[in-house]
């Protein structure tokens, strides 16, 4: 771990415990335990929900997640360049479990501040001392009217939110004739584009894909459920 990485984490750690320092006097005189209640079990979420344990093992962690494990999106450019499987960039949340760490599977629908409850989709509402919003983003497919239905969807891939659309823009780079023709953004499409050219040359050289870049990126996208990450 770098010098850098340590006084960040210290860093982190030191604003955690001073904003959880008032969940202890806010126990009643039952002393019930504080709950932290954190929404989103992405590189964020996952994190915090992990070092607020750490800090005080106390305090009741709950993570809100809907899915039962973490896709890396970042990572997914690899399973796109053919270096990596999607087995390879998706982690369960046993990790935090054996932490100790409460998995709620369930969509947090509003946060209602006055009573400190979190409202979920299926359950019932979260009762908190403190809450940490972590949710990441999504598609707001009401202003594409044209994108709004599963079929359009899936037809233009996307594949920005690592899963399914993953692995089927895999099948499509594998299937694309050589000297073929594709659109893509910038930001994805210039490592995709890189990664699938250089999966290539690998499989008609038959020679090893190693390489510095690819180890800097794994050991830096290592999330806090992967036993093996340097996060851990």
């Amino acid at each position: 771990m770098s010098f850098a990485r340590r006084s960040f984490l210290k860093a982190g750690g030191a604003a955690l415990a001073a904003g959880l320092a008032g969940c202890a006097s806010m126990a009643p005189a039952a002393k019930a335990k504080a709950r932290v209640v954190v929404i989103g079990g992405g590189y964020g979420g996952a994190t915090a929900a992990r070092y607020v344990k750490m800090l005080d093992p106390a305090i009741d962690v709950v993570l809100v997640e809907p899915n039962d494990a973490f896709v890396s999106c970042p990572l997914s450019n690899m399973v796109l360049g053919g270096f990596k499987s999607m087995a390879d960039i998706t982690r369960p949340y046993t990790g935090l479990e054996r932490r100790g760490v409460r998995v709620v599977r369930d969509m947090a629908t509003a946060i209602d501040v006055e009573r400190k409850q979190v409202r979920l989709e299926r359950g019932d509402a979260l009762a908190f001392d403190r809450v940490i919003l972590s949710p990441g983003v999504d598609f707001m497919w009401e202003a594409l009217p044209a994108m709004g239905n599963a079929a359009a969807q899936g037809e233009v891939l996307h594949a920005w939110k690592a899963g399914p659309q993953t692995a089927a823009l895999r099948r499509q780079l594998e299937a694309m004739p050589d000297g073929g023709i594709y659109v893509t953004d910038d930001a994805k499409g210039g490592l995709t584009h890189a990664m699938t050219e250089r999966s290539r040359r690998r499989r008609a050289s038959n020679t090893p894909a190693a390489s510095s870049w690819f180890r800097c990126a794994r050991r830096s996208r290592s999330h806090p459920c992967d036993r093996r990450g340097s996060a851990c």
